[in-house]
């Protein structure tokens, strides 16, 4: 009897990375923000500790997570990004490209690793949900901390996430539709405009516009 509390299986199939077998998964359920369907098969693991069942979080086919590294949240990792080590993932992280976080790394609440983005040693990523923007090709092997009070704003159907600071700051999560994107409040109205057919960017605008006003950052 299939476990109802599962988000995914394995297909039977494997590959070998570098002396460690992994071993392929197919969704259970259908993950709206990832956008997976059920029966869709995903990347690759090394064990089911690997990847949580609980939340959203997915990896997508050629990407990849080995040894003692845990993904968990609403974490994507997809391209052909690589989670290993002990590296511990959670929140909204978004990896792709040729990005790697290694060693004994923290990434959590809302970040973008991409280009060959490297996040090794015993670094903490621990950002608020409005950043840090991670430039494709940055090594870091330090600790970024974002103590700053923000409110966010999501959709479920395209996974769009805008975070507002409190000092007027805006950070769009970059989905298969958009870039990532940052500026100020006057600066979103514009980006926003772009997608003006689009009846989830003109929610989130409206939402970020009547924060804006309500706490005097226009």
């Amino acid at each position: 009897m299939q476990d109802t509390a599962k988000k995914y299986e394995f297909t039977g199939l494997t590959r070998t990375v570098e002396g460690r077998k992994l071993r392929q998964i197919r969704a259970l359920r259908p993950l709206e923000l990832s956008d997976v369907a059920a029966g869709e098969v995903g990347g690759w693991i090394e064990k089911e500790a690997n990847l949580s069942h609980a939340g959203e979080c997915w990896v997508y086919p050629d990407a990849c997570i080995l040894e003692d590294a845990v993904v968990e949240g609403d974490c994507r990792i997809a391209d052909r990004a690589v989670v290993r080590g002990r590296a511990r993932l959670s929140g909204f992280i978004l990896m792709d490209d040729d990005s790697e976080v290694t060693d004994d790394a923290v990434v959590e609440n809302v970040a973008r690793l991409s280009g060959s983005t490297q996040i090794y040693g015993a670094a903490v990523i621990a950002c608020g949900q409005d950043g840090p923007q991670i430039l494709p090709g940055i090594q870091i092997d330090f600790d970024v901390s974002y103590g700053q009070e923000y409110v966010t704003f999501g959709t479920g159907y395209s996974g769009y996430l805008v975070a507002v600071s409190s000092t007027g700051r805006v950070c769009v999560a970059g989905t298969y539709q958009t870039e990532r994107w940052a500026g100020t409040v006057q600066e979103f109205e514009v980006w926003a405009a772009q997608y003006a057919d689009d009846p989830e960017v003109n929610w989130l605008a409206q939402c970020v516009r009547l924060y804006a006003q309500q706490q005097g950052l226009t």
